[in-house]
């Protein structure tokens, strides 16, 4: 058994998941488990050296898609107007953000050595966004039952959530989306916990995601 952490939102000392992965990987060394984990292929050199972590994942969690202004519409709509949507011409476009990080996370998570993708790891995603989830998703269902292994992901962020500071539209629905497809997984091979229990609730309460009952179990 193997535990690898698959985290696109390893880049620098600053993010929470360095801490988590600089502890928990000790934790495990001293009790004699291996474990890898791979981050953003623009990961701090220094956390190379320091924790083994593999540059790997092409963008990061936290990257935005900006649209030219030519390519935007000519004609926004007026709520769109009210809400100032347009108004900065660097505001990253959460449409476009959604299909760039899925695609690269789903052609990434394909790249990962073959023995990640055993039954008997257990791959740990420490902060995940819809941006990603179905690209995860998909790459389980796409295994054979008995190659996929374990794997729980840490919903860090409310469903609204963007890089950019911005409450986002589509992320409530696309999470929906993701959370239907992986019903056949969730509490079997695929768990989700939450980075704490605000979170954890309001995933519960949209979706049944990520709340636990007193003997721990998982809701689906």
């Amino acid at each position: 058994m193997e535990i690898i952490f698959t985290d696109n939102g390893l880049i620098g000392k600053g993010e929470h998941s360095y801490t988590l992965i600089k502890k928990v990987g000790e934790a495990l060394t001293r009790r004699g488990f291996r474990h890898r984990a791979f981050g953003v292929k623009s990961i701090d050199p220094s956390i190379v050296q320091e924790l083994g972590a593999v540059p790997h994942f092409s963008h990061s969690l936290y990257f935005g898609v900006v649209v030219p202004m030519a390519k935007r519409r000519s004609c926004p709509s007026l709520v769109d107007k009210l809400r100032g949507i347009d108004a900065d011409p660097n505001l990253p476009s959460e449409r476009e953000t959604f299909k760039l990080l899925s695609a690269s996370f789903e052609q990434d998570l394909a790249a990962l050595p073959a023995d990640v993708w055993r039954a008997d790891n257990l791959l740990i995603v420490p902060a995940i966004s819809y941006n990603e989830i179905a690209a995860l998703i998909k790459s389980l269902l796409a295994l054979p039952p008995g190659r996929r292994p374990r794997v729980v992901c840490q919903l860090m962020f409310p469903s609204d959530w963007t890089s950019w500071g911005r409450n986002g539209k589509l992320g409530p629905a696309l999470y929906r989306k993701a959370f239907a497809l992986a019903r056949p997984l969730i509490g079997r091979t695929l768990f989700f916990t939450a980075e704490n229990e605000a979170i954890a609730h309001a995933y519960h309460k949209k979706f049944r995601i990520a709340d636990t009952d007193e003997a721990g179990h998982g809701f689906q």
